[in-house]
């Protein structure tokens, strides 16, 4: 009988098992893309949905242990990003391999939460907006790691929300 990385197909030669788990959770993925879409549209002032390529940045960034560590431990300010990104406290390297490799996780994690009818996607602008008559209250346990993911997941829709999508992809040298 196949194991379970076998059956999925996917290569994650560089994490390790409990990082595996993390990233086979559609649910967690779901919840982390919900909390950054809402707190996108919080900080936004000019709210016009969130771009999906953006959607695409965030399960790669808040499922390593390493960027998620350094993100929670900063504030929600524009200024923290562009510290972090200026400082080399993160080195945001293989951001583009790590997007291609989490591709099919992160459309999993949108399927839920559109099937939930926690996000809307609107095909005519490409733009994901949060469905303002549902919500979702989690409850996380003692679960760090889920909770850090979450804790990322906030602090990158306020700060993505303060800037353009074609300048964080430029910062983080993503090409769509």
């Amino acid at each position: 009988m196949a194991s379970k990385l076998e059956r999925a197909g996917v290569e994650f030669s560089y994490l390790t098992f409990n990082e595996y788990e993390i990233i086979q959770n559609a649910a967690l993925g779901a919840h982390a893309l919900y909390t950054f879409v809402d707190k996108y549209s919080n900080y936004n002032k000019d709210y016009r949905g969130v771009s999906i390529f953006l959607c695409f940045l965030v399960l790669p960034i808040v499922y390593t242990k390493d960027y998620s560590n350094v993100i929670c431990s900063k504030n929600f300010s524009r200024g923290s990003f562009i510290k972090i990104l200026t400082s080399n406290e993160i080195i945001f390297e293989g951001i583009q391999e790590r997007v291609l490799d989490l591709k099919k996780t992160t459309f999993r994690a949108l399927d839920i939460a559109f099937s939930a009818e926690l996000l809307i996607y609107d095909k005519d602008n490409g733009k994901i907006y949060l469905n303002r008559k549902k919500n979702i209250t989690p409850r996380f346990g003692s679960d760090k790691g889920y909770k850090k993911i979450i804790a990322a997941s906030r602090r990158l829709g306020a700060w993505f929300s303060q800037l353009e999508t074609e300048q964080i992809l430029a910062y983080l040298n993503v090409k769509i």
